[in-house]
């Protein structure tokens, strides 16, 4: 029996889609294994693009990338900051942007830049708090990555983001 390959979609201009439609398109990439194809990335970003309370994708990416330049992690607020969205609004919400930020550095073959988005506490030292070293290590699993030791997963995303910081950015995009 001589199975066909699932043809590859047709997609229409991104802006004609609304945002459940956009969705739609994500999970069926998913579901056919599509995820390398660069039409995936590109539905990832405009979905975050649309739909992120305030948060910008594509500023977050570049606030990560002048810290990883700059050798240094940024906190969550800085986040917020960097996208002019206060704090307070999008505090719950940047998990969940972060983590759809991952997955679209990941398909682009970058590290998981957000390694170096850090609490308050940890600014210093690079370090998570148990809760959100969960999140980001649920997020590098679901991903494919092989991770038997937490922290030292997270040293080496931080050294390659710091690394992938050193790039430069028109190489990054």
């Amino acid at each position: 029996m001589n199975k066909k390959a699932p043809k590859k979609p047709e997609l229409k201009p991104l802006d004609t889609y609304d945002l459940k439609t956009l969705e739609g398109w994500i999970d069926a990439f998913r579901r056919h294994n599509l995820t390398d194809d660069p039409d995936f990335a590109r539905l990832l970003q405009e979905r975050e693009r649309r739909g992120t309370h305030g948060l910008s994708f594509e500023t977050t990416r570049l606030a990560i990338y002048q810290a990883a330049a700059e050798g240094r992690f940024l906190t969550y607020k800085e986040v917020a900051d960097a996208s002019g969205a206060p704090f307070a609004k999008v505090r719950y919400q940047i998990g969940a942007h972060l983590t759809r930020l991952c997955e679209y550095a990941h398909r682009q073959g970058w590290p998981l830049i957000s390694s170096i988005v850090v609490n308050q506490d940890g600014r210093e030292t690079g370090s998570l708090q148990e809760s959100a070293l969960g999140g980001f290590i649920t997020v590098a699993r679901d991903l494919g990555y092989a991770v038997t030791d937490e922290e030292a997963f997270l040293k080496d995303q931080q050294e390659r983001t710091f690394a992938w910081g050193q790039a430069p950015l028109a190489l990054q995009a």
